[in-house]
């Protein structure tokens, strides 16, 4: 489901069951996979991973080349930088 205002670069893969909402930004080359949801006011870079069943709250910034683990939850306002990821390791 795509909200009012969302803005996808070329190439960005929106995946089953992902929730995108209003006015959120997604760059370039993107994959926002299954079950991911980037809630309002969202800025996505340029090839970024958000994994399966992620949730970015309102105005989460994300830049380019980060990788956000399965099931990650980042809360209002957070700043990912550029090629983080963000998730457990085993």
């Amino acid at each position: 489901m795509l909200g009012t205002g969302v803005k996808l670069g070329q190439g960005v893969q929106v995946m089953a069951g992902c929730v995108i909402q209003a006015d959120t930004c997604i760059g370039d080359s993107t994959i926002i996979n299954t079950a991911a949801q980037v809630d309002h006011d969202g800025r996505i870079g340029s090839h970024v991973h958000i994994a399966p069943g992620a949730v970015l709250s309102g105005e989460v910034i994300v830049e380019e080349n980060a990788h956000i683990g399965p099931n990650a939850t980042l809360i209002q306002g957070k700043h990912i930088g550029r090629g983080a990821v963000v998730g457990l390791e085993q």
